[in-house]
């Protein structure tokens, strides 16, 4: 596997060169924009609206729009030195307890490994033991591709894993969601409480296995893809069940469930 970043991971006096290995891949069917006449895929041309004239990507260059509405033209070289030294880093600036920190701000995962044989191997894995013995998670930053993150960073399987983190504006806040600030006053009944907690203890797993769930939505959707290929006719079978209602007899259902 190709390392997708490579720098180094700044922590007190160290500086530990460092790569990152993609953590998770998307399997989702990838569709091409197409002529309706001819089936043929859809090309984006970028046109000047002031020249009326397309422009070769290669060409662009970066605007950024002041309150005026003036566009300030930035260049790459620009960037590129403010990118320069940022983006291959990660910055650690604080520790924390692993379980103080809320998964709703978690967002893509990455590996950490040593790049090379003769890189101060020794300093990552002791920074990694140190954080598996106290459990805990450090905090740091990273620029990618011009954006900077908030990163996690944590042991994993003698391993370390970087998640980014989503800033606060970017999580919204549950209290803001009304149907579910109205769930914090409802009431049950102990006969209702044991019969849900029987139903999760009918469906609990002892051991987390992730090979025991598969993408089916992606599977159908490749099935179509396959079916009109060869010509045939696919047919989608139709498992809806009946939405519960608020007049349902909650109490019946769970212990038939259960039954």
């Amino acid at each position: 596997m190709d390392a997708s970043w490579k720098g180094s991971l700044l922590f007190g006096p160290l500086s530990i060169a460092i790569k990152l290995y993609r953590a998770s891949t998307r399997r989702r069917a990838k569709f091409f924009t197409v002529c309706p006449s001819c089936g043929k895929r859809l090309s984006r041309p970028f046109l000047c609206r002031n020249e009326g004239k397309e422009v070769q990507q290669k060409d662009i260059r970066k605007g950024f729009q002041v309150d005026d509405g003036k566009l300030v033209i930035i260049e790459h070289e620009e960037l590129d030195a403010i990118r320069k030294d940022a983006e291959q880093t990660v910055r650690i600036f604080k520790f924390l307890s692993l379980e103080k920190l809320d998964p709703a701000y978690y967002g893509e995962s990455v590996y950490l490994a040593a790049p090379e044989e003769n890189s101060p191997v020794r300093a990552f894995q002791l920074l990694e033991y140190a954080m598996r013995m106290k459990n805990l998670v450090a905090i740091g930053k990273i620029v990618i591709d011009g954006v900077e993150h908030v990163v996690a960073i944590r042991s994993y399987k003698k391993g370390l894993l970087m998640q980014t983190l989503r800033y606060i504006e970017e999580v919204t806040d549950i209290r803001d969601i009304k149907t579910i600030s109205e769930l914090r006053s409802a009431k049950f009944t102990q006969d209702e409480i044991r019969a849900m907690l029987r139903l999760i203890d009918k469906q609990t797993m002892h051991d987390f296995d992730i090979s025991e769930f598969t993408d089916e939505y992606s599977e159908k959707v490749m099935q179509l893809v396959m079916d009109r290929a060869g010509g045939a006719e696919f047919k989608v079978a139709k498992e809806i069940a009946r939405p519960t209602s608020k007049d349902d007899d909650l109490l019946k259902l769970l212990k038939e469930s259960t039954a």
